[in-house]
Formats: structure tokens, sequence, C-alpha cells
């Protein structure tokens, strides 16, 4: 009755893969410059070369569909593309419980908002905009109470989230509570007041 779309999961992607990819070369420094054995020109993933054919279903290079192989990577991997934009969500949900920053009468006004039929592009941006200005003025979570400062970009991608920071005059009591608790190593070592501002 209707057609799912996804992506596959790590298991399953496993599971049908022919090969692992470990090598880190190309091809064989030998003479006859042969792709190497468990890289990502592997021929046992489909062949790439008219003459030779796919060591997997034996298929010449137009019949053969290609095969699987996996890579598992050390540290995890992000489409810089994307970055401004995860950045941008995260400017506007709890870093604790993931909910967005916003009361459910602001969230249902803004969904009936956008539901209007016709909505220009510039319309929906403008939206954006507003939703964005509107999360990042709260710093209190309305569904789970945690306190949330300011994420940024910081260097060349690298995201911080100063958790603690700041702008309003009057200070929050979780700020002042995780202030409060350091007042023992202050105490003991006067050298780390000065520091106490970038804590988090």
């Amino acid at each position: 009755s209707h057609i799912c779309f996804g992506v596959k999961s790590a298991e399953q992607m496993r599971q049908q893969a022919h090969i692992q990819v470990v090598s880190k070369g190309l091809y064989s420094q030998d003479n006859n410059h042969a792709p190497l054995p468990y890289g990502v020109l592997d021929h046992r993933m489909g062949t790439s070369e008219k003459d030779r054919p796919c060591l997997t279903c034996g298929k010449n290079l137009a019949d053969c569909l290609g095969h699987y192989g996996y890579l598992d990577l050390e540290l995890p991997c992000f489409h810089v593309g994307y970055f401004k934009a995860v950045i941008g969500i995260l400017q506007m949900i709890c870093k604790t419980c993931s909910h967005i920053m916003l009361s459910t009468e602001e969230k249902k006004q803004f969904l009936d908002y956008l539901k209007r039929p016709g909505l220009t592009y510039l319309q929906k941006r403008g939206l954006k905009k507003k939703v964005s200005e509107k999360c990042r003025k709260k710093t209190t979570c309305l569904y789970c109470g945690a306190f949330n400062g300011p994420v940024k970009k910081c260097g060349l991608l690298k995201i911080i989230h100063e958790k603690y920071k700041t702008t309003k005059k009057v200070v929050d009591p979780l700020v002042s509570q995780f202030l409060q608790s350091f007042e023992n190593a202050i105490e003991h070592n006067k050298e780390v007041e000065p520091l106490l501002g970038r804590a988090q």
C-alpha cells in the first residue's frame, strides 16, 4: 500500500557486503598495475576495466551492476556541506533532551503558519529565522529544565557549546549552583578563579 525509503543500517551494509575494505592503496606496486585486494578498487566489488570480468559474478563491465564493500572508520565522519545547518539546528534544540526550545503554543503557532498553502521560499526562510531567534533567546529548556548556553563555530570545523555562558544580567540558579561547585577548588588554588569563566 506504500513505499518506504531509508538508509541501510551499518549491520545491513556489513551483511550485504562482499568484502571489507582494509587497504589504503589503490594499485599494486609491481609492473602489472592491478587493483589491490581489499582496496577500494578490488574487482570483487565490480570491474572498472573492459577486458577483466567481475570476480564476484563473472560478468563484464557492461553487465555487472557492482557489489557492496564496506569500510570501518576510526572516527565519525560528517559532510562539510551540512556544517552550517548542523550549527543552526543545535542552536534551536536542548542539548540534554533534544526538544526544540519553544513552548507548545509557539510550536502550534509556527506549524499553523507553515501549513498555509502557497507559502513562498522567502516566507519559509523568514519563518525559520523567527523560530531560530526565539529559540536562541531561551536559556532554560521548558521540558527538562536543563540550562542551554550558545552554540557556535570555533576554528576550522569545530563546534562548541558554552553551556553556562549567558548574556543576562540576572544569573540563573543553575549557573550559580555550577559556579559554587568550584568554591572548594578556588580556596586551595587561587589560579583556578580566573579560568572559571571558561568552565563548562
